[in-house]
């Protein structure tokens, strides 16, 4: 089966080893496997994966885990596009389209993502929405 993440790889050699906990190389592995992780419902991953300081970050996880896994199950992943990825020391950017669908409704999600290295593991810490 091929990666969730659109690589063209197979999910075992892609991002499936990161959902069982193998550390992440860069911020672009982080972000692959986050989209992966959207697309099969593993808001445990999502969760673990997210900074401390994301502005999304909740301290009440099973309360979150259940909107994540509402934004899941009501969405369909059907591509993503990798733009721009950039990484220096402990911090890393990612630009990426995700197309995705919700009850019929096509989008693209456009973000330039923030990661950080934090006590060697790499962390979602923020996104912003571009336009075209």
């Amino acid at each position: 089966m091929n990666c969730f993440c659109h690589s063209e790889k197979k999910y075992s050699e892609c991002c499936e080893p990161y959902h069982l906990g193998l550390s992440l190389p860069d911020s672009l592995s982080l972000m692959r496997s986050r989209y992966a992780a959207y697309a099969k419902g593993l808001s445990n991953y999502i969760i673990t994966t997210t900074h401390p300081k994301n502005p999304s970050y909740k301290s009440n996880k099973e309360k979150w885990k259940s909107e994540i896994d509402g934004f899941c199950q009501k969405t369909r992943f059907d591509d993503l596009k990798i733009i721009d990825n950039q990484e220096e020391g402990l911090n890393g950017i990612v630009i990426f389209k995700a197309y995705l669908e919700q009850e019929g409704e096509k989008y693209c999600l456009f973000e330039k993502s923030t990661f950080e290295k934090v006590d060697e593991r790499w962390l979602y810490k923020k996104g912003d929405l571009l336009t075209e």
